[in-house]
């Protein structure tokens, strides 16, 4: 009896999925980017997909930082690959892992 109702509850269901936007396969545009302070002191390396870089932190956060080496990458795996080589150069003190 299940053998015959299965097929027809999985025809159901979409064939896409919903990728998270954080996730690995995730198809978004990613933006690489170095943080630093206004004073040059080199803070972190780090990756988001929001439309403008800058809005991942607050105007607060921001007020005595800038981001430079924005970068645009086609989706967020070849970012978080990016940032990962970058912390293996230079690793910012907040950057509290390697990705």
């Amino acid at each position: 009896m299940y053998g015959r109702i299965a097929p027809r509850v999985l025809a159901n269901f979409s064939e896409t999925a919903v990728v998270h936007g954080n996730s690995l396969k995730s198809l978004r545009p990613t933006w690489g980017y170095k943080l630093h302070h206004v004073d040059g002191t080199f803070l972190k390396n780090g990756i988001t997909s929001a439309l403008k870089a800058e809005s991942r932190y607050t105007k607060a956060f921001m007020s005595d930082k800038v981001m430079v080496e924005k970068i645009l990458f086609p989706n967020r795996a070849a970012a978080y690959q990016w940032e990962f080589q970058q912390n293996q150069i230079l690793r910012g003190p907040l950057n509290f892992n390697m990705h």
